[in-house]
């Protein structure tokens, strides 16, 4: 959402490509497309980002397959630890933006989908990044919604147990797919 240059289409067409399966974004109005292609960049770079490898090997004892799926999200709460680094606006206030663009365009979403967005806005999730607390209600719902067998509530732990090392590969990593997104959008 912060690399999605305050530009709502792209911002929502980033936030839908990872709700929907391909159909489902090749169904969003064209104005949408581009944040979705935007969500495909920025996975593909950090899939392949040295310090995100490096993050994901740190996991992998705890997470086996699901430890990019881990680093993803453990570095959206180093994001709101670092926020003042790479974003001058306030994060509530920020959030508060966000939930407001995502309400304007759900009815593009189907009704399954709606009552998930409306859902997470309501619990506040972009808030829920900021604590410890907060990571782990996110990583005790993504354990109910798994489909295999997974270890999502050991991840608070592993942010504590490596947080100065995640820390330091993220502020590698995040000047890095900011430079990259810049090349896509000019933000």
């Amino acid at each position: 959402m912060q690399l999605s240059c305050s530009d709502d289409y792209l911002m929502v067409g980033n936030f839908f490509a990872d709700l929907l399966n391909l159909k489902g974004t090749q169904n969003l109005p064209t104005e949408f497309h581009r944040g979705v292609e935007l969500h495909r960049l920025i996975d593909s770079f950090t899939d392949n980002h040295e310090s995100v490898k490096s993050v994901n090997k740190l996991l992998h004892a705890d997470h086996h397959k699901y430890a990019p799926v881990v680093s993803d999200v453990i570095f959206d709460y180093f994001l709101a630890k670092n926020w003042k680094t790479y974003d001058h606006r306030d994060l509530n206030s920020f959030c508060q933006f966000v939930y407001v663009v995502l309400k304007t365009h759900l009815h593009l979403l189907n009704d399954k989908h709606q009552k998930m967005v409306n859902s997470m806005i309501n619990d506040n999730f972009l808030m829920k990044y900021t604590s410890l607390e907060g990571m782990e209600f996110v990583f005790n719902k993504m354990s109910k919604r798994s489909r295999y067998t997974s270890n999502f509530p050991k991840a608070v732990d592993n942010i504590v147990e490596f947080n100065d090392e995640i820390n330091h590969h993220f502020n590698l990593f995040y000047p890095d797919l900011i430079k990259e997104v810049n090349t896509f959008c000019h933000c």
